[in-house]
This record gives C-alpha cells, sequence and structure tokens, in this order.
C-alpha cells in the first residue's frame, strides 16, 4: 500500500533527525490546498515531551510524503484531511490519526 510505505519513509527519515534517546515521536502536519505546515516533537525517558527541528531537506521529504498520503486519498475518493497525526516508537511502530475537513 502505497501510504504503508510513505509512513515508513516518513518515520526513518524521523528517526534519524530526532536527539539521540528518543522514546517516542510525533509528528503533526496540518495542510490546506497547498500550503501546510509539519511540527515535531519527541520524548525520551528522563525529559518530557519537546519539540525539535530537523534539517530543512528532512522536512522536505517528510512534508512531501504527507502530501502524496493525502493526494493517494483524494484518487481512492477519500475524504481530505486537515490533519495528520504520526506517531512513533523506536521499534519502528507508527500509528497514524487524520481529522478531516467538515
Amino acid at each position: 500500500m502505497i501510504a504503508e510505505d510513505l509512513c515508513k519513509a516518513i518515520g526513518k527519515t524521523a528517526a534519524t533527525a530526532a536527539p539521540c534517546g528518543w522514546t517516542r515521536l510525533w509528528i503533526i502536519a496540518e495542510m490546506e490546498s497547498d500550503n501546510g505546515q509539519c511540527l515535531f516533537d519527541y520524548e525520551t525517558a528522563t525529559e518530557g515531551r519537546t519539540w525539535f527541528a530537523p534539517t530543512e531537506s528532512d522536512q522536505f521529504v517528510i512534508y512531501k510524503a504527507f502530501q502524496d498520503i493525502r493526494a493517494a486519498m483524494l484518487i481512492e475518493k477519500a475524504s481530505l484531511w486537515r490533519v495528520a497525526k504520526f506517531s512513533m516508537e523506536p521499534d519502528g511502530k507508527f500509528h497514524l490519526d487524520f481529522e478531516y475537513e467538515s
């Protein structure tokens, strides 16, 4: 499935971009038409949840993957989402939730 491959690419890029020692990652992608942004958070065993900033090239890869997921869902005639919430654990398990346009 295209979305699963894109999620794996998001996870791989985010995992290498995040600070060492993370125990959970979150990415919030907010999109409207051609505009959007991604917010990046992580958590460690000793620290609470805080943000991090991947390199511009990593941000582009992740943002593009979210755009491609949105486009694939549009092709499948699914409802358009406005917010995607991606979370991942160090073992590679990920979860993706959507908030849809009303």
